[in-house]
């Protein structure tokens, strides 16, 4: 029994030795991500970004609301990880933070700014490596044709007026 209860004893201990205690470093993380061994800044295993509408009206007062989070290889959110939000298209972002709050996110508006064409608008993410994109599609640019004089006497010319107009009825001048 002695024998046995001594066997026990070693094998626990080479156990909690095996664990290795508390404090100090725990180590890179096996799958990326997380806080760098020694502290700064840390680093996003992976990235999610959404949107609050893939669809805008072109009437200039749509705000499309982004929100990328980062996380480490558990999918836990990172605080103080560094993002940096862009969008393309004439768009216009305005980013809240450059690094990720304690939920892990980066929050940002865009707006269309002037231009009020139906397009696609590329919204891009980044932080070290990893790049996420979205995308969200103008719409309510509308092209009318009419005949002037709608009814036209064979051999008369005719005019066809055009006028491109926004989500509103608004007129969009200069537009290709």
């Amino acid at each position: 029994m002695r024998l046995l209860n001594a066997l026990l004893a070693i094998v626990a201990a080479g156990v909690v030795a095996s664990c290795g205690g508390g404090g100090g470093d725990a180590g890179t993380p096996p799958f990326g991500g997380g806080v760098p061994p020694g502290g700064g800044t840390p680093v996003a295993a992976d990235l999610s970004l959404t949107l609050s509408s893939t669809s805008v009206s072109n009437t200039g007062a749509a705000v499309v609301t982004v929100t990328a989070t980062a996380v480490d290889a558990s999918r836990v959110a990172l605080e103080g990880v560094p993002v940096v939000v862009g969008v393309d298209n004439n768009a216009v972002v305005v980013v809240g933070s450059s690094t990720t709050d304690s939920s892990g996110s980066v929050t940002a508006s865009v707006n269309l700014g002037t231009d009020r064409s139906n397009r696609v608008v590329t919204v891009t993410a980044t932080s070290g490596s990893l790049t996420r994109t979205a995308a969200c599609q103008v719409t309510g640019a509308k092209l009318t044709a009419t005949l002037a004089p709608a009814v036209v006497a064979p051999g008369a010319s005719a005019q066809v007026q055009y006028r491109l107009t926004d989500a509103n009825d608004n007129p969009m001048a200069g537009q290709a």
